[in-house]
């Protein structure tokens, strides 16, 4: 169990209460956060100290309605002034989407100077922003490897396309972009969409030591699961034990660098 960095709370900037707490982050690193620069070094100090107690990974999400726009330095530092002042109400939704856009390619780059890993939950109501900000921070060689996830747990084939279609032009080739399983999923609708032993683990919306119990019921159900295409005659048993072994310890090991 290791610790997980999640800024989520920085991409907000329209929400009330995000003055105090922009000023509650700079008390903790000693750093007082009065534009995008001095923003930066502060998230820069946090990354530091959760990278000392052993974080390689980093939680994202794609938030509802959220539109690609491409960033730049001197928007991002208007638009953090203008939530600095109190007026975080005014910020428009293209001046939100750009702020986010920016955050990804900042927080991207240290992820990859510092050889975490990126989870990013997509949002399924509009894949193709998530596979726009995905392709944006390849081209710029900011994409970290990166765990990928659909917030519909019905919807197997969301992944499997965004990579498929990220991979497709020549400079996305070589991106590492792998999907996780989780609780709610179809293990066997899952099956049919990717090839399932090079899965990354699992994954769960509960935070906290509860986890390993939800990680336990996985495993069992996904060797459930592959017991029966043993049974049917679908996978030969030695192939069936490798699969399991790779999805629940080495593929995630290799991935995250751990072990």
């Amino acid at each position: 169990i290791l610790p997980v960095f999640s800024p989520e709370r920085c991409f907000d900037v329209d929400k009330k209460g995000i003055s105090e707490y922009f000023s509650e982050v700079g008390r903790i690193v000693s750093v007082d956060i009065c534009d995008y620069e001095s923003f930066c070094r502060a998230y820069c100090i946090l990354m530091d100290r959760f990278g000392a107690v052993g974080c390689k990974s980093a939680y994202h999400k794609m938030s509802a309605g959220h539109s690609f726009i491409k960033p730049d330095l001197h928007h991002a530092d208007l638009i953090l002034k203008k939530a600095l002042s109190g007026r975080c109400t005014d910020i428009t939704k293209e001046e939100l989407s750009l702020w986010k856009t920016q955050l990804m390619r900042f927080f991207g780059a240290e992820y990859v100077r510092r050889n975490w890993v990126m989870q990013l939950e997509c949002g399924a109501s509009d894949p193709v922003e998530s596979e726009n900000l995905l392709g944006y921070m390849s081209s710029h060689n900011v994409l970290p490897k990166t765990v990928l996830f659909s917030d519909n747990a019905l919807d197997c084939s969301l992944v499997p396309e965004i990579c498929k279609r990220l991979r497709r032009t020549e400079q996305n080739k070589s991106v590492t972009v792998v999907q996780s399983i989780g609780y709610s999923d179809n293990i066997e609708r899952l099956a049919a969409q990717t090839a399932i032993g090079s899965v990354v683990g699992f994954r769960s919306g509960s935070h906290g030591y509860g986890i390993g119990v939800l990680h336990e019921l996985l495993r069992k159900d996904l060797c459930n699961v592959v017991g029966d295409w043993i049974d049917k005659g679908i996978c030969p048993e030695p192939t069936a034990a490798e699969a399991i072994k790779s999805i629940c310890y080495h593929n995630a090991a290799e991935h995250f660098g751990i072990g």
